[in-house]
Parts: C-alpha cells; sequence; structure tokens
C-alpha cells in the first residue's frame, strides 16, 4: 500500500455525439458536424498497489491562479508538477505512516514500453467518458464546457477506477506482485532502423520538390 504510480491524460470537453445520419446513395463516407472546442482539460490521476486512488488533479487552460490548477495551453508544467508531488505527499502521509514510499511516474526518457495507466485504466476511464459526454450532450442539447466539465466527469472517472480495475493494471504491468518476465526481450531490444521514401501523391510546386 505504499506502491504508487502516476500519469496524466488529456480531455476535450465537446466532441460532438456519434449518431446515425442519411446522405447521398452509394456514398461510404458521411460526415457530421461537431462542436469544435478543441480546448485541452489534462486530468493528473494516482493509484495505488492496494487497489485505492488519490483525488485526481484537474489541469484548465487559462492564466487566473486557481485552486484546481491552471496552465497556459492546459498541460502540465515545471510549476504545475511541484504544486501536484506536494499535494500528493500531504494525500499519502498517513496512509505511509511513517514508511518509505515509491511513486512511478511516466515521462522519464528511458521509459518506452510499460505506462500502468494506458494499458488499464485510461482505456476504462476515455470509454466511460465517451457514454457520460454523450448522454449528457443527448439528454440536454447542448455542449460541456469547463463549467460543467467536473460533473460529467467524475461519474467516469469512478467507474473506471474501481479497486479490482487498479490492481489489474499494477499486475499487467508486473510492477506488483513483482513479476519481471513482463518486460520481454523484444522489448529491451535495441530499435530498428528503418528508412522510407515519401511520395506525394499530386504534383507539388518547383519551390517544394526535392
Amino acid at each position: 500500500d505504499c506502491l504508487w504510480a502516476a500519469d496524466e491524460t488529456g480531455f476535450q470537453p465537446g466532441g460532438g455525439l456519434r449518431e446515425q445520419v442519411i446522405g447521398p446513395a452509394r456514398k461510404k463516407r458521411q460526415h457530421q458536424q461537431c462542436n469544435g472546442n478543441c480546448e485541452n482539460i489534462t486530468i493528473m490521476v494516482t493509484i495505488c498497489a492496494d487497489g485505492a486512488a488519490i483525488p485526481p488533479t484537474l489541469i484548465y487552460k487559462g492564466q487566473t491562479a486557481v485552486r484546481v490548477g491552471h496552465s497556459p495551453k492546459g498541460w502540465t508544467d515545471g510549476g504545475i508538477g511541484r504544486l501536484w508531488i506536494e499535494d500528493f505527499d500531504k494525500k499519502a502521509y498517513d496512509k505511509a505512516n511513517g514508511r518509505a514510499q515509491l511513486l512511478l511516474v511516466d515521462g522519464h526518457n528511458s521509459h518506452y514500453t510499460k505506462e500502468f495507466l494506458e494499458d488499464v485504466i485510461f482505456g476504462l476511464l476515455k470509454h466511460y467518458w465517451t457514454q457520460e459526454r454523450d448522454q449528457f450532450e443527448s439528454s440536454n442539447k447542448r455542449s460541456i464546457t469547463k463549467a460543467n466539465f467536473v460533473a460529467i466527469y467524475t461519474s467516469a472517472h469512478q467507474k473506471a477506477l474501481m479497486p479490482d480495475n487498479i490492481r489489474a493494471a499494477f499486475k499487467k504491468t508486473g510492477a506488483w506482485p513483482f513479476n519481471p518476465e513482463v518486460v520481454t526481450k523484444d522489448m529491451m531490444a535495441p530499435s530498428l532502423k528503418t528508412s522510407a521514401i515519401a511520395q506525394l501523391l499530386l504534383p507539388q510546386a518547383s519551390p517544394v520538390r526535392a
């Protein structure tokens, strides 16, 4: 219960609904106009090997200092990271009860393959988020914004971060129970050199021709 893992993922409040549409006959691809809101909201999720999780950190795009967290583009940065680690330490302090804790964080340059939250948690989280978003937009006939994002996201978060799902994430990556065989020889092998020749489908003007 002192082994933790954390990672971040992004959400765009708007996204539009997936619907059946009527279009011209024999046209395989139909198009739908969607909400153009591409503003990013970053969620920092922290889980424990015993199946527990601490409340997520939400990072909105903005310039004004707010309690939830803000950055110029809605992504984590050095300042946000420092505040997050301080907040994590406060929330995990009582659980540790004086024992040492280990926090596994994505982003190190030696990290290429096994990601705790990407393998299990984030897939479920995006699945449930899509369900909650579509249900909200269908029922209310309006898009999700920063103002109502938390209320809709909370339900998806609770469904995805069930204790069994969290423990499955640690088991699948071999962190707990410890299983080094999860990382295969192929994963540790050097990358193969590859090359490709780009081919443009349409003739280009002389300034951009090779």
